[in-house]
Parts: C-alpha cells; sequence; structure tokens
C-alpha cells in the first residue's frame, strides 16, 4: 500500500502495523485500542456497510419522523458509552488525557472520515468537531445515530457527564460543505439549540460471556478470507479513512453498536422497524453482488468470503446455497427476533430469483452459529 496522504500513514503506522486492530484474521476483527485494553480481551468489530445504515437512516425518518431521530441517536449514545468504557478510554482526569484524546481522534479519523478537526475545552466540557466525508450522514442527511449519538456517548464518558448532548449543525448530506458538529453539556446546548432533548441512557454492562462468545478461533479453513487478504489481492482499497469495495463503503466498528440500534428500533417500532433494517442491508448485499456481477453458482462462494473477511465468524458451505455460519458475533443485547442486519446483507448477498434466505440459530458450548438456507418462496 502506498502512503497518499496523513490519514494513511497514520492507519498504517498506528493501526495496521502494530495490530492495534487485526484485519489479517479470518471470521474475527479484533481491536485493541489503549493501552489498558492491551492487557485485557479485545473486542470484536465488524466491517458495516455505509449503504445499508444509511438507508436505515433515511427510510426510518420518511416513516416514523422525528421520533426514528430520537430512537437513532438514543441508540448511538448508548453504544459510545458503552465502547468507551470497553476499551478503557482514558477520562477527563487522567493525566494523560490530552494524548490519549489526540491519538483517539487521529485513530477514529482513519476509518470513520478523511478530516477531522476539533475545538476542545476540557473546563466547559465542549466539543467542536469539523468532518470532511464522515461516514453515513453524507450519504443518509440524517447523522442521528453516528454523527450526534455515537461520538456524543464517547464524549460523554470520557467527561464522566451524563448530560452531555450532540447536534449537528452541518451535514454534507444536506448540502452543506463539512459536517459540523458539538458536544456539551444539555444546559449549555439548550440555550442555542432549544429543541433538544434530555436523552437517559439505559447501561448494560459487559459480561464475562461476551469475551467467551467473542475469543478467537485459531483453527479455520485457509480458503477463508480476512481483509488484509482482501487488500492484498486489491478487492479492498484503503484511501484517506475509507475501505471501499466495488466503490462501496465499508467501516469497522465494535459489534453491539448494531445490535443495540436493532434493538431499539424492534422496541420503538416493532416489525415495521426492523422490516426497514432488513431490506437496507439486503440493498447493500445486492448491491456488491451486482457490482462484482457475481453469477448464481458463484454466489454462496462469494457470501463465504465477504462474510469470513468482514468479522462474522467462519462460514463453511453445507450446498449451494446453504452455508452454516461458526463463531458468530455475539454480545448482551443480541437477539433473533432483531438480528436483521445480518440477515438482510447474507440474503442480499445470496439473493437469487423467486427465493428466500432462511435462518436458524443455535447456541452452544459459549458460541452462536447460524445456517442461512436459500429457498425457493
Amino acid at each position: 500500500m502506498k502512503i497518499k496522504d496523513r490519514v494513511t500513514d497514520w492507519f498504517i503506522r498506528k493501526t495496521l502495523i502494530p495490530r492495534m486492530v487485526s484485519y489479517d484474521t479470518p471470521g474475527f476483527i479484533q481491536e485493541k485500542l489503549t493501552p489498558s485494553s492491551k492487557t485485557g480481551t479485545p473486542l470484536r468489530n465488524v466491517m458495516i456497510s455505509e449503504t445499508a445504515i444509511a438507508e436505515i437512516e433515511k427510510n426510518l425518518f420518511s416513516k416514523f419522523g422525528e421520533k426514528a431521530k430520537a430512537v437513532l441517536y438514543k441508540s448511538g449514545k448508548e453504544f459510545g458509552i458503552r465502547y468507551s468504557k470497553m476499551e478503557m478510554i482514558p477520562d477527563i482526569k487522567s493525566p494523560t488525557r490530552n494524548s490519549m484524546w489526540y491519538f483517539f481522534l487521529r485513530t477514529f479519523e482513519t476509518v470513520f472520515a478523511e478530516k477531522i478537526e476539533d475545538r476542545t475545552n476540557w473546563e466547559k466540557k465542549t466539543l467542536e468537531l469539523t468532518y470532511r466525508n464522515f461516514v453515513i450522514c453524507r450519504k443518509s442527511g440524517v447523522g442521528s445515530f453516528f454523527t450526534e449519538g455515537v461520538v456524543a456517548g464517547y464524549w460523554s464518558s470520557i467527561c464522566k457527564d451524563p448530560t452531555i448532548e450532540g447536534v449537528q449543525f452541518a451535514c454534507e448530506g444536506r448540502g452543506d460543505k463539512q459536517c459540523k458538529a458539538i458536544y456539551a453539556p444539555f444546559n449549555i446546548l439548550v440555550k442555542k439549540y432549544p429543541n433538544i432533548n434530555k436523552t437517559p441512557i439505559h447501561e448494560t454492562n459487559v459480561s464475562q460471556i461476551y469475551y467467551s462468545f467473542n475469543e478467537l478461533e485459531t483453527s479455520y479453513s485457509q480458503s477463508l478470507s480476512s481483509v488484509k487478504k482482501l487488500m492484498d489481492a486489491g478487492k479492498i482499497e484503503y484511501n484517506k479513512g475509507k475501505f471501499l469495495y466495488s466503490d462501496e463503503r465499508f467501516f469497522p466498528m465494535e459489534l453491539s453498536s448494531l445490535h443495540i440500534l436493532e434493538k431499539n428500533i424492534f422496541e420503538a417500532f416493532g416489525k415495521p422497524g426492523v422490516s426497514i433494517v432488513f431490506d437496507s442491508s439486503f440493498l447493500a448485499g445486492k448491491k456488491l453482488t451486482t457490482a462484482e456481477k457475481v453469477s448464481e453458482e458463484n454466489k454462496t462462494a462469494f457470501t463465504i468470503e465477504i462474510m469470513s473477511a468482514f468479522g462474522w465468524g467462519l462460514p463453511k458451505k453445507l450446498s449451494e446455497g446453504k452455508i452454516y455460519f461458526e463463531k458468530l458475533p455475539w454480545s448482551e443485547y443480541f437477539d433473533a427476533k432483531w438480528n436483521k442486519y445480518f440477515e438482510g446483507f447474507v440474503s442480499g448477498l445470496l439473493c437469487q430469483e423467486q427465493t428466500r434466505t432462511k435462518f436458524r440459530y443455535f447456541t452452544a458450548k459459549n458460541q452462536l452459529n447460524a445456517i442461512a438456507e436459500v429457498v425457493k418462496t
């Protein structure tokens, strides 16, 4: 990989070479960001489709209005707080806060944006960020989940202040030159943005089971893929904070981000809500097979390659159109009722005329497994 810019240089030196995030293991993308987290069990990431999340944001907002934005925001903030605690990111009282905050922003930039500029005021607990080519909202024009919610959760946890909220006041997806947002305590924000709401967060502690379920499997078929393997083969391009596969953008996030989002959508909107998640993810999967011109007889092999590379466990072909997934990502928020990103994306990859994909889940020996099978309609 040629070093083309500052963001790419940081990605190679600080992330790829030291394996702070392991992109070279089939079925598992593991992360240890901070010095504190490096002594514990790594977090488990998956590569997520920008198209899918952008479509989820747009379609939820179109169907459910402002309530959708509130649910998206709450989901993002809940995840941001959880992630910061899991990664043991130094908080406002830490003597290393300035150096660690710089490191966090630069590393965050390498997978989510072409450029991020910050104005940080520790005394007032205010943070202003300007993003260029930031993930999701540039396509959706909404930004409630990530640009507002997730980052508000990060900042709230770091500042040890649950009243911190986030407001995005400029968005590339709405025609602005850059995305801009501010994160600050509610009593500061409400003076300029009187319509914002306080967002109480129900926190779920990370259990030891999380680490057992997501423990690395070292024995796997050499035919399976990883992100690095696809990068070396020229199938995935990394450029200025973007992972691109057939011009479709993907980004790594700890897996509970999806489970939290799906759970909150299901609880707020029921089946109509998670149907939007499924349809949006289906679209993203189908776009890949279409762009790659994958033939019907090669869709099973293609699905196995993509899903193993993107961190979704160790898939194995049982027959044409039937795949066994071993050691799928798991979190305390998982439930088959709302696990629709995974089902939609796999269905989109496997899709054929007049068929659907049926899923069955199995939990045994501290691992989540599943069978995906294409059946005629």
